[in-house]
């Protein structure tokens, strides 16, 4: 019999497969950890221990002890400990996310005591639920990232609350109905917009009237000013811009060329863009005339 196969105990029963066994919250599945941490201090240790649930320190070193042995195990056994533990680590995230309060897309804000906090000062207060950060032994973190930010930032759950729900936004291209389609929508229509404006070309009537629709959407729910999305969002026009630009026969887009037209274009100036018209009463870079006081 070669040595990496072992015929079965008759005497010990079969377990159950993972797939099998009921479900169970959190605090049973860490009370099954704690059980065989029980069960593995009785065995190996000589002399009274404390407590694994109560010291953490303690703790860390018996779970640390026990891991160890189980790669021993898993020498001797043919296990694969690399596998196990990633398939672990699976189960884990999965049965930890199942119980967060909020998932990714969720929309949610600062609470009030968060908002208020001097660490805090000076960043979005409203966003969307990008990512989950799950470390044993550690609260779970939430990914908060706002339209305009490059980025998200980490969370409590406690720093945060249910946000209103975003209002859908019509296009021509379709409803829109999450903060961050409005952002990417409007990256895309100021890149055509620009496009158009580059060639010394009118812009399309349907792209002036969905930039003015997701500019004012965002900034009615995201409550920050619509200039300040338009110069937080300018690195990110440019850059769909210049894609744009790439995919036009025999042209290249210079940043020089970009600066020389203003682009992202400056919504406190008077006037128009190429392509705009004097009717328009907005300029691409800021809101319609009428809409520039910050969102309640």
């Amino acid at each position: 019999m070669p040595e990496d196969e072992y015929p079965p105990d008759p005497a010990r029963p079969v377990p159950l497969r993972r797939d099998h066994i009921e479900l169970h919250t959190n605090a049973q599945y860490a009370e099954f950890g704690a059980f065989i941490l029980d069960a593995y201090q009785a065995g190996v240790m000589s002399e009274p221990a404390p407590d694994h649930r109560t010291d953490p320190t303690y703790g860390t070193d018996l779970l640390g002890d026990l891991l160890g042995d189980l790669m021993h195990y898993a020498d001797q056994y043919k296990v694969d400990f690399e596998t196990a533990a990633v398939e672990a680590s699976s189960r884990y995230l999965a049965q930890r996310s199942d119980e967060a309060p909020y998932r990714p897309g969720t929309l949610v804000q600062l609470t009030q005591d968060a908002a208020d906090d001097p660490i805090l000062a000076g960043l979005p207060r409203r966003g969307v639920i990008t990512g989950l950060r799950m470390i044993p032994g550690k609260p779970t973190a939430f990914a908060m990232r706002s339209p305009g930010e490059p980025e998200g930032h980490w969370y409590s759950a406690t720093d945060l609350e249910p946000a209103p729900a975003f209002r859908p936004i019509p296009t021509n291209n379709g409803i829109i109905d999450t903060p961050l389609q409005a952002e990417q929508a409007l990256v895309e229509t100021v890149a055509r917009i620009g496009l158009a404006d580059l060639h010394q070309q009118p812009a399309d009537h349907h792209d002036i009237e969905d930039h003015h629709a997701l500019l004012i959407g965002l900034e009615a729910w995201s409550g920050t000013w619509a200039e300040q999305l338009t110069d937080k969002l300018g690195p990110r026009f440019e850059e769909a811009l210049q894609a744009l630009e790439y995919q036009q026969p025999s042209h290249t887009v210079h940043p020089a060329h970009l600066a020389d037209r203003d682009f992202p274009f400056d919504p406190n100036c008077g006037g128009s863009e190429p392509g705009y018209g004097d009717d328009t009463g907005y300029r691409p870079g800021g809101p319609a005339q009428g809409h520039g006081r910050r969102p309640r």
